[in-house]
């Protein structure tokens, strides 16, 4: 669990599945709230799903259906996992998104919500969309009873009577994440930009380094202001450590296929010679390519996959090595799966 100064730190008498590692606690950041987080951020970097702004009404009424069947198979897979869950009776922490809310129904809602906005808004806000969503959600955060209504409900008491009292984190955490889809939109419009030299992609990496050490300094000082990171409030603290451990990564990533286009032209004059390297095959990682290929497919696969073994086994009673090796072989299986569908739809 990544710890913020101050704050307390938990470690679960079991030794193989820690209860360090879940997203149930009200101010952290976990690791299985950044791999709730990054598929969602990544998805929109990419332009998976984003669907441009067409004035014309007949075109919005065609992007928005397209958006809400997209958002439909979403409400599916929520449905069909708060249906098992009912089922096999298994225990969920209603303090992580409430007592029937789920992941796939705040994704569902910030696809249809975030197209929506798109197109019934003028298009010089998009790039700032993100920005202020997120701040005016701070700002209800900040200045109302929005976050002792997250805590304690409509009336003070902690119940879960009705469906907004019973879903009150799901709800209000789904309106961060509408903030944090157009921000993913817009650093994917910049970050896929056409750069054809290493220059260029220096230049990218300049300011991507900017970006990082921003938000990065932002983050403390909204740390001291506006608390910790919250993944239940969608904070703006929360929406900045998210960007700063992501835009860290994308970086290192740049760093090392910047180092390795420079070495590259050595490399293929020791391997072919004088011959021309562009008629050798490039070596291909299908892996890699699956999950580009859809991510969010890979989340969701590697999501059922988790479910399948906290259905299948009881996690308490597993050392460090037979969680370690339960975890493994479940994961290996995810990339193949979405090998698999990639092979099959082409």
């Amino acid at each position: 669990m990544l710890n913020w100064p101050g704050q307390n730190q938990t470690l679960s008498r079991h030794e193989g599945f820690r209860r360090a590692i879940p997203g149930t606690s009200a101010e952290n950041v976990t690791m299985v709230i950044m791999a709730c987080t990054c598929p969602v951020f990544l998805h929109m970097l990419l332009g998976v799903g984003h669907l441009p702004r067409n004035p014309q009404l007949g075109w919005r009424t065609t992007i928005l259906w397209n958006a809400g069947k997209e958002a439909s198979v979403l409400l599916v897979l929520g449905f069909v996992r708060l249906i098992i869950n009912s089922l096999f009776n298994k225990t969920s922490n209603v303090f992580e998104y409430g007592k029937h809310w789920n992941f796939f129904f705040t994704i569902a809602v910030v696809k249809f919500s975030s197209t929506s906005l798109l197109q019934f808004t003028p298009i010089f806000l998009h790039k700032y969309l993100g920005f202020i969503v997120i701040f005016l959600h701070q700002a209800a955060l900040s200045t109302t009873a929005v976050r002792s209504f997250a805590s304690k409900g409509w009336f003070g008491d902690r119940s879960r009577k009705g469906f907004i009292d019973a879903n009150r984190e799901g709800l209000i955490s789904t309106i961060g994440f509408i903030g944090f889809y157009f921000i993913g939109v817009n650093f994917g419009r910049f970050l896929m930009k056409n750069r054809e030299t290493v220059g260029d992609w220096l230049k990218c990496l300049c300011t991507l380094l900017f970006v990082c050490c921003l938000s990065w300094m932002s983050l403390q000082v909204s740390n001291v202001l506006l608390g910790k990171p919250s993944r239940r409030l969608a904070n703006l603290p929360y929406a900045l450590s998210m960007i700063c451990i992501i835009t860290s990564g994308i970086v290192q990533h740049i760093i090392y296929d910047i180092v390795v286009a420079c070495c590259r032209p050595v490399v293929q004059r020791d391997t072919y010679g004088d011959s021309d390297p562009d008629s050798k095959d490039d070596i291909r990682c299908l892996l890699l390519e699956a999950v580009n290929y859809n991510g969010l497919l890979f989340f969701l696969v590697a999501n059922l996959l988790t479910g399948l073994v906290n259905l299948a086994i009881d996690t308490k009673l597993y050392s460090s090595g037979g969680a370690f090796f339960v975890l493994t072989v479940n994961y290996i299986h995810a990339p193949d799966a979405v090998v698999l569908i990639k092979q099959n739809s082409n």
